[in-house]
């Protein structure tokens, strides 16, 4: 109605509630335009549009309120359904108190931050106002602030209990972490991550730590430019797979919340040079933390960790990525290589061991073969040489995929029985021990081509050693063997197992010829053959022979000729069924 000479307008047109612009020269009104009011068709003086519409009452009361506000530095326009702050209100910069209540406001502008002298602002009332603007925090001046009944979102509630300067202080937090990307909320009481923290799209550096926050909103991935992001001490259960695109993060602190596991998204966090996630409650870490190259600083605070186990972690970062990284590296290539980790227990909690073919547990610490092991019934090759074992327990005969098992360098007294079950077994290294003995089982290894043996305290070599006709390699050196003989063993290896040989084949055929051997002693263990028929040991060096001779009642041949005997024990004389002497 711009072009229409309108000098009055009606009382009713208040009642046309759902009109948003009404388009008059209001200067024309005739009773603005006799009071001489300081209001203009447009711009910053023009009223707006809800005073308008209240009459020209409304628009001289207005107006009034303007003039005098600009004198007096006080300025009320509660109650007069303003839908937003008119522009002429932000022209008066000495303004020290601004009552807005009971307007339909639904949002402030950031230019409320120019009026820089404001003591004193109201906003009760206001039932469509859900935020504060940021901007606000620069009214350093602010000492009153009343929002009764406003349902603010920014500031969270926590926020507005404290006193007013506090309140713009923490707007101010926010303002200056728009232009320096650093924003820092440590330790105030905060249950959520604050709604305004999502606008600051180029934030660097966050600090929530000591909160009360519980979960990550999905609004948190807006902020994947952070390269520093402190969430300690908080109540978090999980962390949100949007993480994944921190692709600048860099230093990262989770301790002290109520994590179960490390979640697997921090592992897939590939600029992380710095995380600190102690005093959680999970037990492991994932091995593909392992795989975090640039990783610098891992900090585990009071975990009670079981994997990696407590003497992996003492040793810090280095040692914890290695440890974590062989973990992983074994899921491809089913081989596990823990050696030289100074572990003394192997938890495998996050690996599938079932599969693997190949572990290596050299040069450790541990006593006592792990129990894990045991399930990795895969396994062709066990590596635990150089630990402290001083047992094997019988349960290693489960492993029957075994072609290779290396013992040496332990404290083992003894090998299990059940060792014998390792049918597949190829390459056995049992040196630098403290074996006293050999178990007969060891026989039934067929397959074993290399045996090493050496550096025990070996006595006695059982006969079923001869069984294993595949050996290429034994090592015996080193033991005081007492049987087989010293003169056989001075001939080498290779002939000490023809010997046991000679005597394995004498279960067949009940016969065994030890001639020409030079033999000092009658050989004790010939007495284990009680089935032995046919027993030569000419040309040899026997002094004496050994009167439990008489407990073997099947021989029927015996020739000692050419040896060293002057007598003969008279338990000879029980051999009944003797019929050649010699």
């Amino acid at each position: 109605l711009a072009e229409n000479p309108i000098q009055s307008l009606p009382p009713d047109l208040k009642r046309l509630t759902n009109i948003t612009e009404l388009q008059i020269k209001i200067t024309e009104l005739s009773s603005v335009r006799n009071s001489g009011a300081d209001v203009e068709d447009s711009g910053p003086k023009l009223p707006p549009q809800e005073i308008i519409l209240r009459g020209e009452d409304a628009i001289l009361s207005y107006a009034g309120k303007l003039r005098d506000g600009g004198l007096t530095g006080k300025l009320d326009l509660g109650d007069l359904g303003l839908r937003s702050l008119p522009s002429a209100v932000l022209q008066l910069t000495t303004l020290v108190s601004l009552r807005l209540d009971n307007n339909r406001l639904k949002n402030l502008p950031d230019e409320l931050s120019q009026l820089h002298n404001l003591k004193a602002l109201s906003l009760e009332g206001c039932s469509r106002l859900t935020a504060l603007p940021i901007k606000m925090g620069r009214l350093t001046n602010l000492t009153k602030l009343h929002v009764g009944g406003v349902p603010l979102v920014t500031p969270p509630n926590v926020v507005m209990r404290w006193e007013v300067e506090d309140v713009m202080d923490y707007l101010a937090r926010y303002d200056e972490a728009g232009s320096n990307g650093i924003l820092d909320l440590i330790d105030i009481g905060l249950t959520a991550v604050p709604m305004e923290t999502f606008v600051l799209t180029n934030l660097k550096e966050l600090n929530l730590c000591g909160n009360k926050i519980s979960e990550l909103p999905p609004e948190f991935a807006k902020l994947s430019g952070l390269e520093q992001l402190n969430l300690a001490e908080n109540n978090l259960q999980a962390l949100p797979l949007s993480l994944v695109h921190f692709t600048r993060l860099q230093a990262f602190d989770i301790a002290t919340n109520g994590l179960s596991k490390l979640p697997p998204v921090v592992c897939m966090l590939s600029s992380l040079s710095e995380l600190h996630c102690g005093g959680n409650k999970f037990t492991t870490l994932p091995p593909k933390l392992g795989t975090l190259d640039g990783l610098v600083e891992l900090d585990l605070g009071k975990s009670n960790l079981r994997t990696p186990p407590s003497e992996v972690v003492s040793k810090g970062t280095a040692s914890i990525l290695e440890y974590l990284a062989r973990m992983y590296d074994s899921k491809a290539s089913m081989t596990l290589d823990l050696s030289g980790m100074a572990i003394q227990s192997m938890p495998l909690d996050e690996i599938e061991t079932t599969n693997l073919t190949r572990l290596s547990l050299s040069n450790n610490l541990l006593k006592n073969l792990p129990y894990e092991v045991t399930d990795m019934t895969s396994l062709t090759e066990l590596w635990i040489d150089r630990n402290h074992l001083d047992v094997l327990p019988s349960v290693i005969g489960t492993l029957s995929g075994l072609r290779a098992l290396n013992l040496d360098h332990n404290n083992l007294h003894t090998l299990p029985v059940s060792i014998g079950d390792l049918c597949n077994l190829q390459v056995m290294h049992a040196a630098h021990n403290d074996l006293h003995s050999i178990p007969e089982s060891i026989g039934d290894l067929t397959s074993l081509t290399d045996l090493r043996l050496d550096n025990n305290q070996l006595l006695l070599l059982p006969i079923d050693l001869g069984a294993l006709t595949s050996l290429t390699m034994i090592t015996l050196h080193d033991n005081p063997l007492r049987s087989p003989p010293k003169e056989v063993v001075e001939r080498g290896e290779k002939e000490t197992i023809y010997y046991l040989y000679m005597y394995t084949q004498s279960r067949k055929t009940r016969e065994l010829d030890l001639s020409f051997l030079k033999l000092s002693e009658f050989p004790d263990q010939v007495l284990e053959l009680q089935d032995l028929q046919r027993l030569t040991l000419k040309d040899n060096n026997i002094i004496n022979m050994s009167p439990n001779i008489g407990k073997m009642n099947k021989v029927t041949e015996l020739h000692l000729q050419r040896n060293q005997m002057l007598t003969l024990p008279e338990e000879l004389g029980r051999l009944n069924a003797m019929t050649t002497l010699e």
